[in-house]
C-alpha cells in the first residue's frame, strides 16, 4: 500500500512540474508605437494613443500607470514612444 502511494505522489509531482515548465517557456513580446496624449505627473499616469498591436489588441487611446513616477516629468504631450 505504501509503495502505491509513493508512486502516485512521485508521478503527481512530475506531472505538475512539467506543466509549470511548459507555461513558463511561453513568453511573447510586442512592439508598441504610440504618441503621448496627456501626462498626469501627480498620479504618475500617461495617456497614449497607440497603433494596433498585431495578434494582441486594436489601436486605442489608454492610460498607463508609470512604474517610475519621475518619468512623468520627462515626457510631454506629442512625444513619440516606441516600447516593447
Amino acid at each position: 500500500m505504501l509503495a502505491i502511494l509513493a508512486v502516485s505522489l512521485v508521478c503527481g509531482c512530475r506531472q505538475q512540474k512539467s506543466t509549470n515548465q511548459a507555461t513558463a517557456s511561453v513568453v511573447k513580446a510586442y512592439n508598441l508605437h504610440s504618441k503621448v496624449v496627456s501626462v498626469d505627473a501627480a498620479a504618475g499616469v500617461v495617456t497614449v494613443d497607440h497603433g494596433a498591436i498585431p495578434d494582441f489588441m486594436d489601436a486605442m487611446t489608454m492610460p498607463y500607470k508609470l512604474k517610475d513616477a519621475d518619468v512623468a516629468t520627462k515626457i510631454h504631450p506629442g512625444d513619440q514612444i516606441i516600447a516593447k
